[in-house]
Protein backbone atom coordinates (compact mmCIF):
# COMPACT_ATOMS: atom_id res chain seq x y z
CA UNK A 1 0.00 0.00 0.00
CA UNK A 2 1.24 3.29 -0.87
CA UNK A 3 0.41 5.33 2.33
CA UNK A 4 1.36 8.31 1.49
CA UNK A 5 -0.77 8.72 -1.59
CA UNK A 6 -4.30 7.05 0.73
CA UNK A 7 -6.96 9.53 1.32
CA UNK A 8 -7.58 8.19 4.44
CA UNK A 9 -3.80 8.14 5.72
CA UNK A 10 -4.12 12.00 4.55
CA UNK A 11 -7.32 12.98 5.98
CA UNK A 12 -5.70 11.24 9.83
CA UNK A 13 -2.35 13.13 9.05
CA UNK A 14 -3.75 16.19 8.83
CA UNK A 15 -5.57 15.42 12.10
CA UNK A 16 -2.35 14.57 13.67
CA UNK A 17 -0.65 17.99 12.52
CA UNK A 18 -3.11 19.88 14.16
CA UNK A 19 -0.77 18.75 17.33
CA UNK A 20 2.15 18.69 15.51
CA UNK A 21 1.83 22.67 14.47
CA UNK A 22 1.67 23.54 17.94
CA UNK A 23 4.77 21.84 18.89
CA UNK A 24 6.35 22.95 15.71
CA UNK A 25 5.83 26.93 16.25
CA UNK A 26 7.15 27.02 19.98
CA UNK A 27 9.60 30.01 20.61
CA UNK A 28 12.30 27.78 22.30
CA UNK A 29 16.20 28.33 22.36
CA UNK A 30 17.62 25.39 20.41
CA UNK A 31 21.41 24.61 19.43
CA UNK A 32 20.63 27.46 16.18
CA UNK A 33 19.23 29.88 18.54
CA UNK A 34 15.43 30.32 17.77
CA UNK A 35 15.40 29.44 14.11
CA UNK A 36 15.57 26.07 12.06
CA UNK A 37 18.83 24.28 12.38
CA UNK A 38 20.06 23.27 8.85
CA UNK A 39 21.57 19.59 8.46
CA UNK A 40 19.52 18.37 11.70
CA UNK A 41 20.76 14.77 11.74
CA UNK A 42 18.06 12.80 12.67
CA UNK A 43 17.78 8.67 12.51
CA UNK A 44 15.51 6.28 13.60
CA UNK A 45 17.27 3.19 13.71
CA UNK A 46 17.31 1.26 16.45
CA UNK A 47 15.41 1.22 20.14
CA UNK A 48 12.77 4.22 21.25
CA UNK A 49 10.45 4.13 23.89
CA UNK A 50 7.07 5.45 22.56
CA UNK A 51 4.88 6.94 25.63
CA UNK A 52 1.47 8.38 23.87
CA UNK A 53 -1.52 10.25 25.48
CA UNK A 54 -4.16 13.12 24.68
CA UNK A 55 -2.65 16.50 25.70
CA UNK A 56 -0.97 17.94 22.89
CA UNK A 57 1.71 20.81 22.54
CA UNK A 58 4.53 21.85 24.79
CA UNK A 59 4.90 24.22 27.98
CA UNK A 60 7.12 26.57 29.41
CA UNK A 61 9.35 25.14 32.52
CA UNK A 62 10.59 26.55 35.41
CA UNK A 63 13.94 27.25 33.67
CA UNK A 64 12.11 29.08 31.07
CA UNK A 65 12.87 26.44 28.43
CA UNK A 66 10.08 24.70 25.97
CA UNK A 67 9.48 21.12 26.77
CA UNK A 68 6.72 18.72 25.96
CA UNK A 69 3.28 18.46 28.28
CA UNK A 70 3.00 15.61 30.04
CA UNK A 71 1.11 12.76 28.35
CA UNK A 72 -2.48 12.70 29.69
CA UNK A 73 -3.19 10.40 30.95
CA UNK A 74 0.14 9.43 32.16
CA UNK A 75 0.67 6.69 28.72
CA UNK A 76 2.24 3.10 28.94
CA UNK A 77 5.68 2.72 27.61
CA UNK A 78 6.44 0.96 24.86
CA UNK A 79 9.48 -0.12 23.28
CA UNK A 80 9.98 -0.23 19.51
CA UNK A 81 12.73 -1.01 16.96
CA UNK A 82 13.15 0.65 13.62
CA UNK A 83 15.46 -0.79 10.89
CA UNK A 84 16.82 1.11 7.46
CA UNK A 85 14.61 0.13 4.27
CA UNK A 86 16.42 3.25 2.21
CA UNK A 87 16.38 6.51 1.03
CA UNK A 88 12.42 8.00 0.35
CA UNK A 89 11.59 10.53 -2.78
CA UNK A 90 11.31 13.38 0.68
CA UNK A 91 15.43 13.88 1.15
CA UNK A 92 15.28 11.56 4.45
CA UNK A 93 14.92 7.75 4.68
CA UNK A 94 12.22 4.82 5.02
CA UNK A 95 12.12 2.75 8.00
CA UNK A 96 10.35 -0.39 9.03
CA UNK A 97 9.75 -0.96 12.68
CA UNK A 98 8.21 -3.36 15.13
CA UNK A 99 7.82 -3.76 19.07
CA UNK A 100 10.18 -4.93 20.81
CA UNK A 101 10.16 -6.28 24.40
CA UNK A 102 13.36 -5.55 26.03
CA UNK A 103 13.71 -2.30 27.18
CA UNK A 104 13.09 -1.13 30.83
CA UNK A 105 9.82 -0.12 31.87
CA UNK A 106 8.46 -0.80 28.76
CA UNK A 107 5.20 -3.11 27.98
CA UNK A 108 5.12 -5.28 25.32
CA UNK A 109 2.56 -4.81 22.34
CA UNK A 110 2.33 -7.89 20.04
CA UNK A 111 0.39 -6.05 17.78
CA UNK A 112 1.18 -4.06 14.36
CA UNK A 113 4.25 -3.75 11.78
CA UNK A 114 5.32 0.11 11.48
CA UNK A 115 6.08 1.78 8.49
CA UNK A 116 8.13 5.56 8.84
CA UNK A 117 9.81 8.08 6.53
CA UNK A 118 11.60 11.30 7.64
CA UNK A 119 11.06 14.09 5.63
CA UNK A 120 14.06 16.80 5.32
CA UNK A 121 15.62 18.45 2.21
CA UNK A 122 18.36 20.21 4.12
CA UNK A 123 16.50 22.77 5.52
CA UNK A 124 14.63 23.29 8.65
CA UNK A 125 13.88 20.13 11.22
CA UNK A 126 13.33 16.69 10.59
CA UNK A 127 9.54 15.63 10.33
CA UNK A 128 8.20 11.83 11.01
CA UNK A 129 5.66 10.55 9.37
CA UNK A 130 4.79 6.83 10.66
CA UNK A 131 1.69 4.43 9.72
CA UNK A 132 0.74 1.51 11.99
CA UNK A 133 -0.49 -1.41 10.13
CA UNK A 134 -2.70 -4.05 12.57
CA UNK A 135 -4.04 -6.83 10.33
CA UNK A 136 -6.21 -8.71 13.30
CA UNK A 137 -8.64 -5.65 13.68
CA UNK A 138 -8.78 -4.23 10.28
CA UNK A 139 -6.77 -0.47 11.49
CA UNK A 140 -4.22 1.75 11.04
CA UNK A 141 -2.97 4.04 13.40
CA UNK A 142 -0.91 7.17 11.79
CA UNK A 143 1.46 9.22 13.58
CA UNK A 144 2.96 12.93 11.84
CA UNK A 145 5.63 13.93 14.64
CA UNK A 146 8.17 17.06 15.03
CA UNK A 147 12.55 16.11 15.44
CA UNK A 148 12.65 18.18 19.00
CA UNK A 149 16.11 19.24 18.84
CA UNK A 150 15.99 22.13 21.78
CA UNK A 151 18.64 21.96 24.34
CA UNK A 152 16.20 21.54 27.11
CA UNK A 153 15.83 17.70 26.65
CA UNK A 154 19.53 15.67 25.58
CA UNK A 155 17.87 12.48 24.06
CA UNK A 156 16.84 12.22 20.17
CA UNK A 157 13.45 12.78 20.86
CA UNK A 158 9.88 13.02 18.35
CA UNK A 159 6.79 14.92 19.59
CA UNK A 160 3.97 15.14 17.45
CA UNK A 161 0.17 14.11 17.03
CA UNK A 162 -1.07 10.55 16.61
CA UNK A 163 -4.92 9.18 15.04
CA UNK A 164 -6.37 5.40 14.96
CA UNK A 165 -8.73 4.50 11.76
CA UNK A 166 -11.09 3.69 14.80
CA UNK A 167 -11.74 7.75 15.66
CA UNK A 168 -9.08 7.53 18.85
CA UNK A 169 -6.08 10.97 18.50
CA UNK A 170 -3.66 12.41 20.86
CA UNK A 171 -0.15 13.28 21.06
CA UNK A 172 3.07 11.19 21.53
CA UNK A 173 6.56 11.55 22.57
CA UNK A 174 9.40 8.81 21.32
CA UNK A 175 12.60 9.59 23.13
CA UNK A 176 15.77 6.80 21.47
CA UNK A 177 16.73 4.91 23.78
CA UNK A 178 20.72 5.26 24.30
Amino acid sequence: MNFANSRVVRGILGLAALATVAVGFAPAANACGSVACDHDTLDLAGDWILTYGYAPGVTNDATGNYGPIDISPPGTAYGLHFDVIGPNDHGGTKYKGHYINTLPGTTFEYRGTWFADTLYDDRGFQLVQMLTQIPENQAYDVWAGKHWTYTSIPQATILGGWAESTGAWGSFRMVKYP
